[in-house]
C-alpha cells in the first residue's frame, strides 16, 4: 500500500470498519484508533491494526467474564444442591427415618457381643448333647476361635 493509501478521513475509515464518522472521533479521542498528522486524517493500516486489538481484549475479557459467570453459575448450583440435601435430611429425620450413628454402632456391638458368646457356648453344648470326647470338644472349640479371629480382622 502506497504512503498515501494509507491515509484516510474518518468517513472513509468509518466505512472500512463499519462505524460512523462520529465513533471514528470518539475512538481517535481514546486513543483506540491513530491520527495522522495532517488534520482529519487517519492511518489506515495502525487504526485497524489498532482497533482489532481493542476488540481482542474486550473479547478477552467478556470470554473471562464469560467463564466466572459459569463457574459462579455452577457454585450457586452446588450450594443449591447441597442445601436441599441438608433440609431433605432434616426432614428425614423429622419423620423419623434416620437413625444416629452412634445408636446404630451401638446395636451391633450389643448383636455380636451376644452371637460371640452363643459360639464361644457351642462346643460345649455340643459335648452334652453328643457325649463328645475331650479332643472332639477341643477341635470344635479351637475350630470356632479361629473362626471369630479371622472375623475378628476383617
Amino acid at each position: 500500500m502506497a504512503c498515501d493509501d494509507n491515509l484516510v478521513n474518518a468517513a472513509q475509515l468509518g466505512e472500512f470498519l463499519g462505524l460512523s464518522s462520529s465513533n471514528i472521533r470518539n475512538l481517535a479521542e481514546a486513543g483506540e484508533v491513530v491520527r495522522a498528522p495532517a488534520r482529519g486524517r487517519y492511518l489506515l493500516r495502525e487504526s485497524v491494526q489498532k482497533y482489532c486489538e481493542k476488540l481482542r481484549v474486550a473479547a478477552n475479557r467478556s470470554n473471562t467474564r464469560g467463564e466466572a459467570t459459569a463457574t459462579l453459575t455452577n457454585e450457586r448450583a452446588r450450594l443449591a444442591k447441597e442445601q436441599a440435601d441438608v433440609m431433605a435430611l432434616k426432614a428425614a429425620q423429622a419423620r423419623g427415618e434416620l437413625v444416629p450413628a452412634a445408636e446404630v454402632a451401638q446395636r451391633w456391638k450389643t448383636i455380636l457381643s451376644a452371637l460371640r458368646g452363643r459360639f464361644l457356648a457351642l462346643p460345649s453344648r455340643l459335648r452334652a448333647r453328643l457325649s463328645l470326647s475331650r479332643a472332639d470338644f477341643d477341635v470344635i472349640n479351637d475350630e470356632i476361635i479361629d473362626t471369630l479371629a479371622d472375623l475378628a480382622d476383617g
